[in-house]
């Protein structure tokens, strides 16, 4: 999305607002829909609806003729509605002042339509992930070693995806301003065809639904009023917000580094084959290190890349750094999921997942905002140095809690049957 909006002159400040639409409708319907598909009992109907119409909604994006890019010899910015025109040698628009106003009007509607079906498609796509997830675990009846390795293939899938869509976007152009430019009209087309492929497997998925769901409120709220627990769901926001550059402006930063499709392809293909790696190994990690001291050496590595990030002037280079940050990410995440499961019982567990998935979503599309608009603000590198900073200060702060906190091992304590009570014992 970032780079067909810049195709179209939009600044970062536009593209980072638009996934926020879609950051809302997440929030509000997965819970409505999640509620309903488990009242009535009807996730299968409802991953299918899902998908039938997500299919659409990809192909609208296509649908409205977008407007056309004003080029100017000079590269200059309408602050007005974030656009950025292209400076192409021996192309000039010319224009007068109302054609100028119908231009603002018509890309200002244009975008509106983007933030909408964005809004629509975020939450089909999010529901549909949920519903998958829910299969899966039921599949592999909570066998953590087994969701590890179908995560790890969900990951090489959308590598390979990425693979094909930078190497069809760069052998696929339209002419902007009389320059051939790559086409990423391409990824919405695949986009929709490979949904299709999800209902090839909707007939074998299975589901459970609990009778009379049990969830325990004075234990959720002794878990929100914890400093702890507060501490790391802050950690959980901060690295969302981390992973926002890696997810969502990463190609853009390719690009403006002179970066063709084949880089951004090939960076593809190899962050999630890593990320898939590393849903492998992240147990084993985590178990030597343990959870705590993981998230700590994970945060210390995205402030290391931030500073490389902010002066690396070789596309290719940026790719290495990016597998960094995908493993801090993969590994970050996965320790806070497997410590936030310590922290109440089974009824509770659906919640608290519930729980970490918000302040991740959270963090990330705040991110997503906060960076296009800084890189509009202030520029790229001084807003990639902020975040490194930021992300030492963090880290400072942790560090010396894990440290110096006395109780905190008692966060991290995993129960056995030798520390069993004996009411517990008498319960079994």
């Amino acid at each position: 999305m970032p780079l067909f909006m810049a195709q179209l002159g939009y600044s970062t400040l536009y593209i980072g607002i638009v996934p926020l639409f879609g950051f809302i409708t997440r929030l509000i319907g997965i819970p409505l829909v999640g509620y309903i598909s488990d009242k009535f009992q009807i996730r299968k109907l409802m991953l299918f609806l899902c998908i039938a119409v997500s299919i659409p909604t990809i192909l609208l994006f296509l649908a409205p003729e977008a407007p056309d890019i004003p080029c100017e010899i000079p590269t200059t910015a309408n602050s007005s509605i974030g656009i950025t025109t292209k400076s192409i040698p021996n192309a000039v628009f010319h224009s007068t002042s109302l054609d100028n106003n119908w231009l603002d009007v018509t890309r200002f509607q244009f975008f509106l339509i983007l933030f909408f079906l964005r809004g629509i498609y975020e939450l089909m796509k999010n529901v549909s992930v949920h519903l998958t997830a829910a299969a899966t675990i039921t599949q592999n009846e909570d066998d953590e070693e087994k969701l590890r390795f179908y995560g790890c293939w969900g990951e090489l899938g959308a590598g390979i995806s990425l693979f094909v869509v930078g190497v069809l976007a760069g052998h696929i152009f339209h002419l902007v301003c009389g320059e051939k430019l790559p086409s990423y009209d391409i990824a919405f087309l695949y986009a929709a065809a490979v949904q299709c492929l999800t209902l090839v497997a909707l007939p074998w998925m299975k589901y459970e639904y609990l009778e009379k769901p049990v969830v325990n409120y004075d234990e959720i709220k002794r878990f929100l009023q914890n400093p702890h627990y507060i501490l790391i769901l802050l950690t959980c926001a901060h690295t969302g917000f981390c992973t926002a550059f890696q997810y969502r402006w990463e190609f853009w930063y390719i690009q403006q580094l002179g970066g063709r499709p084949l880089i951004m392809a090939v960076s593809g293909l190899l962050r999630r084959t890593v990320v898939g790696f590393w849903f492998i190994l992240s147990g084993g990690i985590i178990r030597k290190l343990g959870e705590l001291n993981v998230i700590a050496i994970s945060q210390s590595i995205f402030a290391a890349t931030f500073a490389a990030l902010a002066f690396m002037e070789n596309a290719w280079f940026v790719i290495l750094l990016d597998n960094f940050q995908a493993a801090s990410s993969i590994l970050t995440h996965a320790s806070i999921v497997i410590h936030m499961s310590k922290a109440g019982s089974e009824a509770s567990s659906a919640f608290l997942r519930a729980v970490i998935l918000t302040f991740h979503v959270s963090g990330k599309e705040i991110g997503t905002f906060v960076t296009g608009t800084l890189f509009e603000k202030i520029g790229t590198e001084l807003t990639l140095c902020g975040y490194s900073v930021i992300t030492l200060i963090w880290l400072a702060v942790f560090t010396t809690y894990i440290l110096t906190d006395k109780n905190v091992d008692g966060y991290t304590h995993v129960p056995t049957k030798d520390n069993e009570t004996d009411e517990d014992k008498g319960k079994e």
